[in-house]
């Protein structure tokens, strides 16, 4: 009888303990989250104004398929893979377009940075949706 109340008590305990640090990660996991939306909430308002600056560069009448690709960028959806591939074709053939008077130095340099956006914010996609979440819990002595 007194290896079981022995046994009640240990297992008591333990879920105790286990509840104890379930506690302290969710708090600490929510302040995380909070500290995370701050950020994003700062972050991509910058991001997203710097695209539509050099988007806003790179519309023209006269370019009527980079037009309705620029204007796929950054929407609520996703262009698709073919899309994504045929616009950094006309963007880099935007960049080294010399013989067009049309083309400006400032509308090459925002097909270029354009070009370095995008990919990183399709890195950054990626990143997100293979992200593995790891939280470790000091011991406390």
């Amino acid at each position: 009888m007194a290896s079981s109340l022995w046994a009640y008590i240990v297992a008591a305990l333990l879920m105790a303990s286990i509840a104890a640090v379930a506690i302290v990660v969710s708090k600490r996991l929510s302040g995380l989250e909070i500290r995370f939306k701050a950020l994003t909430d700062r972050v991509t308002p910058i991001s997203a104004a710097f695209r539509s600056e050099l988007i806003r560069d790179l519309t023209h009448n006269h370019t009527p398929e980079l037009d309705a690709l620029l204007a796929k960028v950054g929407a609520d959806e996703p262009m698709t893979p073919e899309e994504e591939t045929r616009l950094n074709v006309l963007l880099k053939e935007r960049v080294v377009e010399y013989d067009d008077p049309l083309i400006t130095d400032r509308e090459r340099d925002s097909a270029s940075m354009l070009l370095m956006v995008n990919k990183r914010v399709h890195a950054e996609r990626t990143a997100i949706a293979l992200q593995i979440v790891a939280v470790a819990v000091a011991r406390s002595e």
